[in-house]
């Protein structure tokens, strides 16, 4: 008997914590004696860490990074939770557990590589989409648009063929978290 540290319910048939040495997920637990055998699931399964995946009232979906983009365009119907990693190596997933979203216009995004969730729009992914495609179309590699040093041959090619407008946007969305992500996922 006690209650979960993951979920915080009480429990008659609690599991012990059972987590690697080198887990870091503990600020992210209840107060608690134990894992409820739902909970206890997610942590014998070391697929939750190391793919991305988006579960619904469906079920989960594992898959490959650049397969987020479509649920991150359209999203599925409420409640969903979306994850993604970049090293598979953390639990990232439990710093929005508790923030299952109830809108496709606004939602979490649960990623491996910050402390908390990245929060969306459904029109900021539309734009970014659009603005990633456009400089990715001009063969723009993926490391000029994240560190947004496109140098005077982008900007002025952007400048002759009247594309700069995708540079200044690229340029205003630089670190923000929306905007790796969203790098990350895009083919």
């Amino acid at each position: 008997y006690g209650r979960c540290v993951v979920c915080g319910i009480l429990v008659e048939d609690g599991l012990p914590i059972s987590v690697s040495d080198n887990f870091s997920g503990w600020g992210y637990f209840y107060s608690g004696e134990c894992f409820c055998p739902h909970c206890a699931a997610f942590f014998n399964d070391q697929t939750l860490r190391k793919r991305c995946w988006v579960a619904t009232k469906a079920g989960f979906q594992f898959m490959k990074k650049a397969e987020v983009l479509p649920f991150l365009l359209d999203p599925p119907d409420p409640p969903f939770f979306i994850y993604v990693t970049k090293g598979g190596q953390r639990q990232g997933w439990l710093s929005a557990l508790k923030l299952l979203n109830y809108s496709r216009e606004r939602f979490f995004v649960s990623v491996d590589w910050l402390d908390q969730p990245v929060w969306f729009s459904l029109e900021g992914v539309c734009q970014m989409h659009h603005v990633i495609t456009e400089l990715r179309a001009r063969k723009i590699p993926k490391k000029v648009i994240q560190a947004v040093d496109f140098g005077m041959h982008w900007t002025q090619k952007a400048l002759d063929e009247d594309w700069y407008w995708a540079i200044e946007a690229a340029t205003k969305n630089k670190n923000q978290p929306e905007w790796e992500v969203m790098l990350y996922v895009e083919p």
